[in-house]
């Protein structure tokens, strides 16, 4: 089987991913007066255990939007060579481009880049999960999660295949603030399911450390 991570479609997503990642980095800050949004990149790993597949430790990045309504949505990013954990936003745009026709002459085709481009970016601004939060102190935050558009990529062993899934989330998250709130810890527990015939039911368990992008 060729390994995992080699595969040029789960290399393209990859990229996809850092490329989105990259961009938020060096967004302008808001100012102080109307700073209603915050951006929280994090480290995060986490095991996973679902039915029909062996257990795993994973690691990699997540990408929060927080707002002052305690509102919040992500777009998450890990895995290892036997496993890959994306938001599905991503994907779609890179299927949609994929199955788009291409016209022959160059007005259409500039045409058909356009749209395709356009609808690559709408997809991708798509996040995986929203989150609310609840204030249980003055640093510290409850907050139910749902996440239905996860995307998997997960190789069994006993098939020497690597399968894919659309998930489904839903879980809760505890979140603990410290240094005027530039950093964040997370502990999140999940249920997971992929979207099947006959779904594969499980759990994710995780942390993360989160550092605020904005002033």
């Amino acid at each position: 089987m060729t390994m995992f991570l080699k595969n040029k479609r789960f290399s393209t997503l990859k990229k996809v991913f850092l490329a989105i990642l990259l961009v938020s980095l060096f967004k302008p800050s808001f100012s102080q007066d109307t700073k209603r949004y915050v951006f929280y990149t994090s480290v995060k790993s986490g095991y996973l255990s679902i039915n029909n597949y062996s257990p795993r430790f994973t690691h990699g990045l997540q990408l929060d939007l927080n707002t002052k309504e305690n509102i919040n949505v992500h777009w998450s990013f890990f895995g290892r060579k036997d496993y890959l954990h994306l938001n599905a936003g991503p994907a779609v745009g890179i299927w949609t481009i994929k199955n788009n026709d291409v016209k022959e002459d160059s007005t259409s085709s500039l045409k058909n880049f356009g749209q395709n481009a356009l609808a690559f970016i709408v997809f991708s601004l798509i996040p995986e999960g929203i989150s609310y939060d609840f204030n249980i102190g003055e640093k510290m935050q409850l907050s139910p999660i749902v996440n239905p558009l996860g995307l998997e990529f997960i190789y069994k062993e006993d098939e020497d295949d690597t399968k894919m899934y659309v998930t489904l989330g839903l879980g809760s998250l505890l979140n603990y603030y410290f240094w005027d709130d530039k950093i964040k810890v997370t502990l999140h527990g999940e249920y997971r399911m992929h979207y099947n015939k006959k779904p594969n039911i499980g759990f994710f368990t995780g942390v993360s450390l989160g550092c605020r992008l904005v002033k």
